[in-house]
């Protein structure tokens, strides 16, 4: 199985994440969580069997 590291990047009213695609590259795309729907949204994408996300470790969150 493959694993996936779903790179996040917190800021103040948004999130960035990077997730790899199949021509070893990154698809960038940036969510806002101020409203519920865009969390939902990120959170629907994610395939629990084979992605892991991993956030940054600065800052006050």
């Amino acid at each position: 199985m493959i694993t996936n590291y779903i790179g996040i990047d917190m800021a103040a009213r948004s999130f960035v994440s990077a997730r790899p695609t199949p021509a070893a590259s990154y698809q960038v795309q940036q969510w806002d969580y101020q409203t519920p729907q865009q969390i939902a949204h990120f959170v629907d994408s994610l395939n629990p069997q084979t992605d892991h996300c991993v956030l940054e470790a600065t800052g006050n969150y």
